[in-house]
């Protein structure tokens, strides 16, 4: 009998089957669809993201991940359940979930708009600066939400500082970190005691990279319609969230990143030496940070002979 979905014993197996064209996903998708009565519809497969993930009609969204990732969908899973009845923050609702054969499946609402990397440079300053406002107000509210003991499957917040720090010299991305950054990242690591926050432990979305935000526009211009992909959720650093944005969306820019952590407030209004390093520190420590793309996107960043240096031209 043949399979519904391909076998992904080894990250190597999955990312040579993700791109698959979207015909050979359909029989996987048409069977979770009858499984649980779901509305027949256009199918539509999204670019962005590292699983593969479907629009089902315009109003359902399904999502694919392997066995290798399982914890990561059932930590979206249980972080979307969590702040289903807890905010009024733009996040889907699950619909249904399940496995067939050994990969997880995630069906939940579809959110309006387009993603904030595919719109940010057709935007002009004055709605930029709107945006980057928003976006660390968004946050704010989002560590605002009291935790009540939730706590995602895998995600301690000590374990994931002290393991993240041990084995940073095996990062998939370490061969191509420049040597000097590479050799300076054990110092720069063990001057900021990352395992304490110095402020109440948050829910953290984990990956607010702008690929994760959605934003459309309305009557007052453009602003955020959805929060994307909680699968790297869990409670920590508040400061850890505000790293992939200033990072990611506009680097090095002083006005935008500015004004990111000023909306933001809070623990983001501290010494701006002790932020820049805690900044870095935290992005250095990223599962999900590719740091050579970091270094190439901002000028002179990969020529610099210490990570303090790098933190200066991040967040200036």
């Amino acid at each position: 009998m043949s399979r519904l979905l391909p076998s992904t014993v080894t990250r190597a197996d999955f990312f040579r089957v993700r791109n698959r064209p979207i015909d050979e996903w359909l029989p996987a998708l048409r069977t979770l669809a009858a499984r649980h009565g779901l509305p027949d519809g256009t199918v539509e497969r999204f670019t962005t993201g590292e699983n593969p993930v479907f629009g089902l009609g315009d109003r359902l969204v399904v999502k694919l991940v392997p066995n290798l990732w399982s914890h990561a969908v059932q930590r979206e899973i249980e972080c979307l359940r969590f702040l289903a009845d807890r905010t009024m923050l733009p996040v889907a609702r699950i619909v249904a979930e399940g496995r067939i054969e050994d990969w997880s499946y995630l069906v939940s609402t579809r959110l309006p708009g387009a993603p904030l990397d595919q719109v940010w440079s057709l935007l002009d300053p004055e709605e930029r600066d709107k945006l980057a406002g928003e976006l660390g107000r968004l946050l704010r509210e989002l560590h605002s939400i009291p935790v009540d003991g939730f706590n995602p499957v895998g995600s301690g917040w000590a374990h994931f500082c002290k393991n993240s720090i041990a084995t940073w010299a095996a990062r998939r991305d370490a061969d191509r970190i420049p040597a000097l950054l590479r050799a300076d990242a054990p110092r720069f690591l063990a001057q900021e005691d990352l395992r304490n926050p110095g402020a109440a432990l948050v829910i953290l979305h984990g990956d607010l990279a702008p690929e994760n935000t959605l934003v459309e526009h309305g009557a007052d211009g453009w602003e955020f319609s959805g929060i994307l992909d909680f699968g790297n959720a869990m409670i920590g650093d508040p400061l850890f969230d505000l790293a992939a944005p200033t990072v990611l969306l506009a680097p090095g820019r002083a006005e935008i990143v500015g004004r990111i952590l000023a909306s933001y407030g809070g623990p983001a209004a501290r010494d701006a030496g002790a932020l820049r390093r805690r900044l870095m520190a935290l992005t250095l420590i990223h599962p999900l940070a590719d740091l050579p793309d970091c270094l190439a996107s901002l000028k002179g960043a990969a020529g610099c002979l210490t990570w303090d240096a790098v933190a200066k031209r991040f967040w200036p």
